[in-house]
């Protein structure tokens, strides 16, 4: 458990765009990261989509 800690809590190390990802936890860490990142980002991304939405185009996606 302690070591799923570490992945979330730290950032990883490994610079992506040197293509320098050389293990499986790096990799693991990296992919806890961007999961991470998307649970921080997505909500407001979708609150500001929602309240950008005319009425007409609110009532289609409650409806669907």
């Amino acid at each position: 458990m302690s070591a799923t800690r570490n992945l979330i809590a730290e950032e990883p190390t490994c610079d992506v765009r040197a293509r320098s990802i050389d293990s499986e936890s790096e990799l693991r860490h990296l992919v806890c990261s961007v999961y991470v990142q998307a649970l921080e980002t997505l909500p407001a991304l979708v609150r500001q989509w929602w309240t950008g939405l005319d009425k007409r185009a609110a009532d289609v996606v409650c409806i669907s």
